[in-house]
């Protein structure tokens, strides 16, 4: 048993650097930063169809500034989240009245 908890500790593995994953199908799933066992910086998923899902932002492991959200379908932004320091402070839905004013 002792033998078998030690390989188990040599298996686990620190993420650093720039991650991916993948769909069954091949299609990137997530494109991930990570810096000491910590995602950081910009992260990207997409759907299976191959439209960007999100753009989101970590620092230290933690969600931090405007992450943004696409629509499955049209690949147009769906919605912005915003965090500070791992919470989230404000949830924006998209909508034609938003487009007419800015």
């Amino acid at each position: 048993m002792d033998n078998y908890l030690k390989r188990v500790k040599l298996l686990k593995i620190q993420k650093e650097g720039v991650w991916k994953s993948y769909y069954a199908n091949g299609q990137l799933k997530n494109l991930e930063n990570w810096k000491n066992g910590q995602m950081n910086d910009s992260t990207y998923s997409y759907f299976k169809n191959g439209n960007m899902h999100s753009k989101v932002i970590f620092i230290n492991g933690k969600e931090n500034g405007r992450w943004i959200m696409y629509d499955s379908i049209s690949g147009e932004i769906d919605s912005y989240l915003f965090y500070k320091n791992g919470i989230p402070i404000k949830a924006e839905k998209i909508t034609i009245a938003n487009i007419l004013c800015n």
